[in-house]
């Protein structure tokens, strides 16, 4: 991997990493849910996909999901497009539900997570997202919740192992100068990424 590549996986990759493979690891066969098209749910995808499992990705934009699909997505949803999110889901799948949830989106989303998961399976919650969520208020009580927060060197010795067995390449949108790190955060403001901003040093 170049180093733009590489400085992706850190927290982005870790944190997907440690989204499916932490508390229940994913087996061939199941189904992930991935909301969105950044740098985590990406990730989450590409490492779901190698270990045999499918993956639903949810998205405001067909020109992003069409490029998930082209990645390897099973299914892809339009979220503004579907009055019921939840039923809209369980529709693509048959009727069937979800075994991990990568939620990247929050408190806001979590009761429609919950309701989208088969038995036995899990929200792996990466927390703190929206401004009034909170590890500290008793929702962790649920076994159908695990808390994500990135992760330590031996795990990310474990994602990179899997990384090169597999040829992944986390994906990287636009690369931008330090000088033009404005630019960059506008790029992250307009919502019209697609995996991760790079900022080059060089």
């Amino acid at each position: 991997l170049g180093d733009l590549e590489a400085a992706a996986l850190p927290c982005a990759g870790l944190t997907a990493w440690n989204a499916l493979f932490q508390h229940r690891p994913i087996q061939r066969g199941e189904w992930v849910y991935c909301p969105g098209t950044g740098g985590v749910s990406l990730t989450a995808m590409q490492f779901a996909k190698a270990a045999g499992a499918h993956v639903v990705i949810t998205s405001s934009s067909d020109a992003k999901l069409a490029r998930a699909k082209a990645m390897g997505a099973d299914v892809t949803v339009n979220y503004r497009k579907a009055p019921d999110l939840g039923a809209a889901i369980r529709s693509a799948l048959g009727g069937g539900g979800i075994d991990i949830v990568v939620d990247v989106v929050g408190r806001d989303q979590l009761d429609l997570n919950l309701s989208l998961l088969n038995p036995g399976g899990l929200v792996s919650t990466i927390g703190m997202l929206a401004a009034h969520f909170s590890w500290g208020d008793g929702q962790f009580d649920d076994p159908r919740l695990g808390r994500i927060s990135v992760g330590n060197r031996e795990e990310h010795e474990a994602m990179l192992a899997f990384i090169a067995q597999h040829g992944i390449r986390p994906v990287v949108d636009i690369v931008y100068d330090l000088t033009r790190i404005q630019d960059a955060y506008r790029r992250l403001e307009s919502g019209k990424f697609f995996g991760k901003v790079g900022l080059s040093l060089e």
